[in-house]
């Protein structure tokens, strides 16, 4: 949270356009600054300089080169690899937010005053509030990285570029990553029914056992999420009576597994899900060489008050390989929750549910707006003589749970009862 120390000067919107020309270099650098160490405890790999995509190729190598000769053998001439293109792509993304000068003049606080109303001297402030509003920039990238879809509609942040999860729901549809190829464990549902209970731990272990061994044997990091590594912390207490403590970068050791890391990731939200990989495999691309990053304060509103911030710049996130050999998942599932800001958002997005025919479909909590990582549930209600059959994303659960990521549109559908 952003703490104002009291000082003795105004904030003007001039000023505030000029020390973002000034501090320009380091405020578009803040986010990989900011959060740089977060990013490198999930063993991204953040990298600069992309002006639109970075194509990287693998050459992915069958098995079986050696076989013995005999006479009158005939030698196999299939193909003994291949290379796989792989792009990382960064978008250009735009954060609009809008405030009122009065916001920052003077204010009472006792026997102090907060900023005051010297016009003469610059003030330090001026730093403060734009740093203030890059860290939530830096934060929407957090947020972003792993749930963002990307939707050239631009309503909100998570439309920016496909998260990681995005893109793992991706290759599951179609096959690339799969329990075939190795890279995708079952596991089910995690989470202990009581206190003695440490299912977790075995689960954990079991993950691990049927992974790829190239991945759990030279170096990995297992990205969970806080609550499911609290469980997995419980169990190891319960299961030999010590705690786990964490290492200089924050990540905890696997009892078994010397070589993998688990990393209890805030950002992931919250979920069963466990990703296991090599550093690196996950990638944030950004731009830092083109001339249209920038953060601008400017008034452009009838109201000589109202501050208008303008940031612009690139980013992208990827997953260089699913190879079974470097990545490897379970099929646990995960939510967002909201990492940016120190307060909720505005109220701003809509929920619309409805029903095809034979049905009724309502909305809990029923409101005109929602804000951002709001939780509804909607419920479908068949007519008589039908039952529900699923929502128009696919899901067959009902009632059903969400996350307010933006505007939101659901139907349902009802077949007839059998």
């Amino acid at each position: 949270m952003a703490i104002i120390n009291p000082s003795n000067s105004l904030v003007t919107i001039s000023g505030l356009d000029e020390t973002a020309t000034i501090i320009r270099p380091e405020l578009m650098m803040l986010p990989l600054a900011y959060k740089g160490d977060e990013f490198n405890r999930m063993g991204v790999d953040i990298i600069t300089g992309i002006q639109d995509k970075l194509r990287q190729y693998e050459y992915i190598r069958k098995g079986g080169l050696m076989r013995p000769y005999y006479p009158g053998f005939v030698a196999d001439e299939s193909a003994v690899g291949k290379m796989e293109q792989n792009e990382l792509q960064v978008f250009l993304s735009a954060g609009i937010h809008k405030d009122n000068i009065q916001s920052y003049v003077q204010n009472k606080i006792g026997p102090m005053s907060l900023l005051g109303t010297n016009k003469t001297y610059k003030n330090p402030a001026e730093r403060l509030i734009l740093y203030s509003v890059m860290t939530t920039w830096s934060e929407d990238l957090l947020d972003a990285f792993f749930f963002a879809r990307r939707n050239a509609s631009g309503e909100n942040k998570y439309d920016i570029f496909d998260g990681i999860y995005t893109q793992i729901q991706a290759k599951i549809a179609d096959g690339s990553i799969s329990e075939e190829r190795r890279n995708l464990v079952p596991t089910g549902a995690i989470q202990p029914v009581d206190n003695d209970d440490v299912s977790t731990f075995y689960a954990v272990q079991e993950f691990l056992r049927k992974a790829h061994p190239v991945l759990t044997r030279t170096g990995a990091i297992l990205n969970v999420t806080s609550t499911l590594f609290s469980w997995y912390q419980d169990a190891v207490a319960i299961k030999f009576k010590y705690t786990l403590t964490p290492d200089q970068y924050g990540t905890f050791a696997i009892p078994g597994f010397p070589n993998v890391r688990m990393y209890p990731n805030p950002t992931m939200g919250d979920g069963d899900l466990m990703i296991l990989s090599k550093p690196k495999i996950m990638q944030l691309g950004c731009d830092t060489m083109s001339d249209d990053e920038y953060i601008k304060v400017r008034n452009i509103e009838d109201d000589a008050n109202i501050v208008t911030y303008n940031i612009q710049a690139r980013y992208g996130a990827n997953l260089r390989s699913v190879d079974p050999k470097v990545f490897c998942i379970n099929d646990g599932s995960l939510t967002s929750i909201q990492w940016a800001g120190d307060m909720q958002g505005m109220n701003v997005y809509t929920v619309k549910a409805t029903a095809v025919a034979n049905g009724t479909v309502e909305v809990s909590p029923a409101k005109d707006k929602y804000r951002a990582d709001e939780t509804v549930t909607i419920t479908a209600t068949p007519a008589g003589g039908y039952v529900f059959d699923k929502w128009s994303n696919g899901i067959t659960t009902n009632p059903l749970t969400l996350k307010v990521l933006g505007n939101t549109t659901i139907t349902a559908t009802f077949k007839l009862s059998v």
